[in-house]
């Protein structure tokens, strides 16, 4: 079983396994729509995905891409993806080729 190592919040995915990354951030994903008072059907609606998408995503179950960009976006959350790209990353081996920033 892997190890996961959570510190100060934040899941260190170099030591924990895909399947406790997924239930770590599902889990978050079911904090934020209970704090905002919602049932998952809400969610969904808000969302435009079925109930069994915001289930699957809470319980760590893969979903589409494009799902989870909807229910970031109906949990009002859909800016936390800029984090994911950070600037000033050399993206290409030799040359910024690679990068889509």
């Amino acid at each position: 079983m892997a190890l996961m190592v959570i510190v100060m919040g934040v899941i260190d995915l170099l030591e924990s396994g895909d399947t406790a990354a997924l239930k770590a951030l599902g889990a978050r994903f079911a904090r934020r729509r209970l704090n905002r008072n919602k049932t998952q059907q809400i969610l969904a609606n808000e969302a435009g995905v079925s109930r069994k998408t915001v289930s699957n995503l809470e319980n760590g179950a893969p979903v589409t891409t494009v799902n989870l960009v909807r229910v970031l976006r109906a949990l009002g959350e859909y800016r936390g993806l800029d984090n994911i790209w950070v600037s000033g990353i050399q993206c290409g081996f030799d040359d910024n080729s690679a990068c889509d920033m």
